[in-house]
């Protein structure tokens, strides 16, 4: 009995069982997958970062002026200065570290400031008090709008506009 033996036929550029050279490509093709997915991450959390630096800029603005609003609201050094209408007072309302205000008078927000505040106090009118006060007629209301710019980090700035009502006895 004789056996014959089969052959497989050479085809031109190569053999069949010779593939090394495809799994060079596969891997190629899943680095270059990989690299985009990671410039994508990259990316997106840079993004991300930008907008929570953004925001928390945007919230000490915020807090900076809303404390400077409230101090104008409360300071007899700002009230006190103003006896007639459409006076005005202008000046810096300025926090520290440890929490100490200052109220400076007469002078501007230095460029690049933080945790400090522009303020405009000007004297409206003054008539009798509100109704719904608990203010009889002995007393007065003095009218005064307020303009406050505060500055945060990274020339981040707010401004928060107000008119408020302060009592005092009749002269």
């Amino acid at each position: 009995m004789r056996t014959t033996q089969l052959r497989p036929v050479p085809l031109p550029g190569g053999s069949l069982a010779n593939q090394q050279g495809v799994v060079l490509i596969l891997v190629l093709i899943m680095m270059l997958l990989f690299s985009i997915l990671g410039a994508t991450v990259l990316t997106s959390a840079t993004s991300e970062l930008q907008v929570t630096g953004n925001y928390r800029n945007q919230q000490q603005a915020f807090f900076t002026t809303d404390g400077a609003l409230e101090q104008s609201q409360l300071s007899n050094a700002i009230y006190g200065v103003m006896t007639t209408p459409e006076d005005i007072w202008t000046g810096v309302i300025s926090y520290t570290a440890a929490g100490v205000v200052t109220v400076t008078p007469n002078t501007l927000v230095a460029a690049g400031s933080t945790n400090a505040a522009q303020v405009v106090a000007e004297f409206i009118d003054s008539g009798p008090a509100p109704k719904g006060s608990g203010f009889d007629e002995t007393y007065q209301a003095n009218y005064f709008s307020l303009d406050v710019t505060g500055y945060g980090p990274n020339n981040t700035e707010l401004e928060i506009n107000a008119s408020i009502a302060r009592m005092q006895v009749k002269p």
